[in-house]
């Protein structure tokens, strides 16, 4: 289970998971300066890349990414105490991780101090190692990915 990955391993997997999201907003971003630079080269693409390449699809890959990082510490738990009896997909559809990103956003305002606070209290507690990851994990995934991914819209 993810809650008993060593701090390291846990590092690396969301700074892997931020590194995608800065690659994929940075590819996308230089795909469309190519197209409309002044030196006009890539005019001809417009034609054929608008068709096939959607704004959507950065996005779209961005949601998922960070749905399957969460998935078994946050997201799984809270699809099944919101929709108890139904199954949870780490591959689901976009509206519905769209719609659980929402629902942490509007939520989030409500336990941000006691977030913080809980993350003070583990911080001086040493026989707990995983719990101060944990709620470091939760704070990265409210403060920066959830609002990064967000800012495609």
């Amino acid at each position: 289970m993810i809650l008993n990955m060593p701090s390291h391993m846990n590092r690396a997997a969301t700074q892997h998971a931020r590194l995608w999201l800065l690659f994929a907003t940075f590819t996308f971003c230089s795909f469309v300066q190519f197209m409309y630079d002044g030196t006009r080269i890539g005019v001809p693409m417009r034609k054929w890349t608008a068709n096939t390449l959607g704004i959507w699809h950065p996005y779209q890959k961005a949601c998922q990414v960070v749905w399957r990082r969460w998935a078994k510490r946050y997201f799984g738990p809270l699809f099944n105490a919101l929709i108890p009896g139904a199954n949870f997909f780490l591959k689901t559809k976009l509206r519905v991780i769209v719609t659980f990103f929402t629902y942490c956003r509007l939520a989030y305002p409500r336990f941000r101090g006691k977030l913080r606070e809980a993350m003070d209290l583990a911080e001086r507690d040493i026989e707990h190692p995983n719990v101060k990851v944990a709620l470091l994990d939760l704070h990265q995934l409210m403060e920066f990915f959830i609002p990064v991914v967000h800012a495609y819209t």
